[in-house]
């Protein structure tokens, strides 16, 4: 029974590897008065984030974006989306004092907004978050952003708690356990993480108070997961799926080792194979017996020294597949 039980919990650690996981990001930089949201006179925003890589970052409402970097007369140039191609932007900043902006010719004001900062216990850890939302007093709907499957600090670098204000509502951004101001060991375990959004839910109601209107998360690839979870266990006015995959965890292993072999040129006949392989690491994951352990060693053996068996990785496969047995146990 012990042995059995070592298996469930490491299994159980491999289940929430999150899709598109990355290494750890680099720490955030130090804050720079530059950011912010700001409204333009043409009546349009932008925002103006920190960003791993680059050292500011633009976004508006209609999905364009652009890294800045600062040239040595004072004004940032824009490259194009992701991309290292200028766009032919350039972005200039008062002094930090004024909170003004030039972005592509047009002159703009950073918009202020109320801000509470907030410690909150989530599931059994203390996580730090942060309610930001439009000046007045009246009501406005609640967003509250739920992670993907980074490491960073979303209250460093999330964007949407000031570009949702800028609109008239109001953002709830915290730590992810393990990361930034938050306690605790950073985790993958949707069932835990749904548990802490539940918190930062109920955290973002009561700074709000008065002005709690709807209330509702966000989420985007692995937050795509955790979503649902935490909508089920405490209703809320409505959720957001954003990026998200309509398909169980191991479903997207098979259509990511699909992907990834074909990608790398495999053909069709040995996608099946590698996809046999995953099947069985999802089977074992599943069901977590040591049946299936032993199913999975046999798929393991059958294919071990064939030549595409190295590029097999998928969503969390990979994870399990230079695993022994003792590894289960001891």
């Amino acid at each position: 029974m012990k042995n059995f039980l070592r298996v469930g919990a490491v299994l159980g650690a491999c289940l929430f590897a999150a899709p598109f996981a990355h290494a750890a990001e680099p720490a955030a930089p130090a804050p720079d008065c530059h950011i912010g949201a700001y409204r333009l006179s043409d009546g349009t925003m932008v925002d103006i984030a920190p960003s791993t890589g680059t050292p500011l970052r633009w976004r508006r409402f209609d999905g364009t974006t652009g890294a800045l970097a600062k040239g040595a007369n004072g004004t940032w140039t824009s490259t194009f989306g992701w991309t290292k191609r200028a766009d032919g932007k350039e972005v200039s900043f008062s002094d930090c004092t004024h909170g003004e902006i030039i972005f592509a010719g047009t002159r703009g004001k950073r918009i202020a907004f109320d801000v509470s900062d907030t410690e909150f216990q989530g599931h059994d850890v203390k996580l730090a978050g942060r309610l930001v939302m439009p000046k007045g007093k009246g009501k406005v709907p609640i967003v509250v952003l739920v992670h993907g499957s980074e490491h960073d600090s979303a209250r460093e670098f999330y964007a949407l708690q000031r570009m949702l204000p800028a609109q008239g509502v109001g953002a709830f951004v915290y730590d992810k356990r393990g990361t930034g101001g938050s306690g605790g060991s950073y985790s993958q375990d949707f069932n835990l993480l749904a548990d802490d959004a539940i918190t930062a839910m109920r955290e973002a109601k009561h700074l709000a108070g008065a002005r709690a209107g709807r209330i509702g998360y966000q989420g985007g690839s692995q937050g795509g997961w955790v979503v649902p979870i935490a909508a089920n266990r405490a209703p809320v006015d409505f959720s957001i799926i954003s990026f998200g995959l309509a398909v169980s965890v191991i479903d997207e292993d098979q259509q990511q080792i699909e992907v990834e072999m074909r990608d790398k040129g495999y053909s069709p006949a040995i996608i099946a194979k590698a996809q046999e392989v995953g099947r069985a690491a999802g089977n074992l994951i599943a069901g977590g017996t040591i049946a299936e352990l032993q199913k999975f060693d046999a798929v393991r053996a059958k294919y071990k020294n064939e030549p595409w068996y190295k590029d097999v990785h998928g969503n969390f496969t990979y994870l399990l597949l230079p695993i022994t047995r003792r590894s289960f146990v001891n």
